[in-house]
């Protein structure tokens, strides 16, 4: 074999797939022998570069390793407590909320109907103006009437 082997060549060589002849080649050519011979320092600094990172990830995993079992049970304890007290309150919080609504949109229909009471009673007719002299409202709205002797 004349011709030098190509990179596609010597890495299926260094992967055990290399054709007859390619053995002899290579001990013949120091050309292609050299290349070989990087290809395999090459692979030799990738090797212990993988080994250093493997290595460096192992340790940064044991300084931040999981909790250990009691205290993951204990972290779910502690969620699903809130959790129960969350449900629990919600509905407290709502029945109060509906309550505090109920009793402003009272207050505003109070405020509304002396409104009203207060417009009407202003816009009593001529004509009725001696009758509101004859009834007079007591206590607990009660109408009294006075009495005229004839």
């Amino acid at each position: 074999m004349s011709e030098h082997l190509t990179s596609q060549q010597i890495s299926e060589w260094m992967a055990g797939q290399g054709q007859a002849g390619w053995d002899q080649h290579l001990s013949a050519c120091a050309k292609c022998a050299a290349e070989v011979e990087q290809l395999r320092q090459s692979l030799v600094f990738f090797r212990a570069s993988v080994r250093e990172v493997a290595q460096a990830a192992s340790e940064v995993q044991t300084v931040f390793r999981a909790p250990d079992r009691g205290r993951r049970w204990f972290t779910g304890v502690v969620a699903a407590s809130a959790l129960l007290a969350i449900l629990a309150w919600l509905p407290i919080y709502k029945a109060r909320e509906n309550r505090q609504r109920a009793a402003e949109t009272a207050r505003q229909d109070a405020e509304l109907l002396q409104e009203v009471d207060a417009e009407l009673s202003a816009q009593v007719a001529a004509p009725m103006k001696p009758l509101e002299k004859m009834v007079s409202w007591g206590q607990g709205g009660q109408a009294q009437v006075e009495k005229r002797k004839f």
